[in-house]
């Protein structure tokens, strides 16, 4: 496991100079790195870290914004692990604390409805959730038949969500394709 985590942190190096990325997202990055040391995904057996950082680099071809990268780097951070939106909101600004209230699921409201109510203020943050569900379907059908039908009960209010706040991505259609493989 740590060779596959400095393998992960030698590729981010790598695309952190090629991109010329910003000391605010080397933090972010090693933030998660942190945050997530003790985790591992599931049916890839590999450091969690792993799945932020693909996460992030999906979004790079739009040319976002520092904060939209630092929130696709920390969308897990608080609902998996000890820190709180208060710790990211001190290192990392309240507009990047707001994107990650509205990925992350709350036991009051369901994720779909968080990330409705953040995307009035972000709707990038809905590109973030769709860039998550690529990564995640990626493993596609070696994922547990309950997660796919999850994941794909998600699938149509993101969709609505896409077309509430008019985005548009080469991400989409990613999304489509992969989502009618499940």
């Amino acid at each position: 496991m740590k060779k596959a985590v400095e393998a992960i942190n030698e590729q981010f190096e790598t695309l952190a100079r090629s991109k010329n990325f910003s000391k605010v997202i080397y933090k972010a990055f090693y933030f998660a790195c942190d945050a997530h040391k003790d985790q591992k995904r599931k049916l890839a057996n590999e450091p969690y870290i792993i799945h932020p950082f693909r996460v992030m680099q999906k979004l790079l071809e739009m040319n976002p914004s520092d904060e939209v990268l630092v929130a696709a780097l920390l969308h897990d951070v608080v609902e998996d692990t000890g820190k709180s939106i208060d710790e990211i909101e001190s290192q990392f600004g309240s507009r990047v604390a707001k994107r990650i209230l509205g990925l992350t699921k709350t036991e009051r409201e369901p994720l779909i409805k968080t990330l409705e109510e953040g995307a009035r203020e972000f709707p990038d943050i809905i590109l973030i959730r769709i860039a998550d569900r690529l990564d995640n379907l990626a493993d596609g059908e070696k994922l547990p038949i309950r997660v796919r039908e999850k994941y794909s009960a998600q699938y149509q209010p993101l969709i609505d969500l896409v077309e509430k706040f008019k985005i548009s991505s080469p991400l989409l259609e990613e999304f489509k394709r992969l989502q009618s493989n499940i």
